[in-house]
């Protein structure tokens, strides 16, 4: 129809996006000299992590996420939700086998490349987004009645369990109080937090994550110990998460003046 985007359009689209910076840290713009820390406020960041792992909230929120290859393709094989089976029917040259492809860690248009560790068999890119892509019962006082309880894939078409997933009895039902673990990257300036804003402050989000009904949530625990640390580690853990920012927007050139 008149005025839609095309194939080639929203491949373009999705190529432009996927080239964009990745957030960043304040250490690490630090060590790039875009910005000075104090030695206090890296031991801040440095011993807020230490004490995020210690109460467990890396066991969702992860440090990193370990990928094989740094090829972005569009379209690409991620079946089913990322392959859109009924425009693949139509003749528009939409073809999985012939995907345009985008080297993240050498491309000259991605704007912040990530680069490999280890070699051989060993050698991997990390994405440290800090979540595990993964849906988890957070309490029943979370709950979103307007949640959408079927996933549906990239056609709007209900998910069904692939025929050669190893566990067939994989629910496909979403409970309105399930989440996909939040990325935590560049949480330092994306205030208010949580699926509802609710939360305006970090430790408020963190504390949200302890249950209040009678079923306990998978972040429990990991709340309870934040509740339990002394404040000085609170206020550490706050620092941590605040240590993930987006990357400035480069100074303008000044104008040169008339003559």
């Amino acid at each position: 129809m008149a005025h839609e985007l095309s194939v080639g359009d929203v491949t373009a689209l999705t190529l432009y996006l996927a080239s964009q910076a990745p957030p960043t840290t304040l250490l690490e713009l630090a060590s790039e000299n875009k910005l000075r820390l104090t030695p206090e406020q890296v031991d801040r960041i440095n011993s807020g992590e230490v004490a995020f792992s210690r109460a467990g909230c890396d066991e969702c929120h992860k440090l990193e996420l370990r990928v094989e290859s740094s090829i972005f393709g569009e379209p690409d094989r991620r079946r089913p939700a990322y392959y859109d089976y009924l425009l693949a029917d139509t003749n528009n040259g939409y073809d999985i086998d012939t995907a345009v492809t985008l080297d993240l860690s050498s491309s000259p248009v991605v704007e912040r490349h990530i680069a490999p560790t280890g070699e051989g068999e060993g050698r991997y890119f990390s994405v440290k987004a800090m979540t595990d892509l993964k849906r988890h019962f957070l309490g029943d006082h979370l709950c979103d009645e307007a949640k959408v309880y079927t996933p549906v894939d990239a056609a709007h078409i209900p998910a069904q369990v692939p025929a050669d997933a190893e566990d067939q009895s994989v629910a496909m039902t979403i409970d309105r109080c399930e989440w996909v673990t939040a990325d935590l990257w560049g949480i330092g300036g994306t205030a208010p937090y949580l699926h509802d804003g609710r939360a305006t402050t970090l430790r408020e989000a963190i504390l949200a994550h302890c249950s209040e009904g009678e079923r306990v949530g998978d972040a429990d625990a990991s709340c309870r110990a934040f509740s339990a640390l002394p404040e000085s580690n609170q206020d550490a853990m706050v620092a941590f998460l605040r240590n993930q920012v987006m990357e400035p927007e480069p100074e303008p050139e000044p104008e040169p003046e008339p003559e």
